[in-house]
């Protein structure tokens, strides 16, 4: 399984890559605390790349 996270487009590209990866880190940490083997999981911090919506009003960035 792959965790990933995202952020939105406010802040640098290098910032929010780095933002997005302690999400996706924490999740494995739950998985693997409630059974999910370590070895079956990756976790991938995709910054504001590849956003659910288009970021055009406050709400979308939030939805994204």
């Amino acid at each position: 399984m792959r965790i990933e996270g995202h952020t939105d487009t406010t802040g640098t590209a290098e910032s929010n890559l780095i933002l997005s990866r302690g999400p996706s880190c924490g999740g494995d940490d739950f998985l693997v605390s409630h059974g999910v083997t370590a070895d079956r999981l990756s976790a991938k911090g995709l910054g504001a790349r590849r956003p659910k919506v288009a970021e055009t009003t406050a709400d979308n960035r939030a939805e994204g």
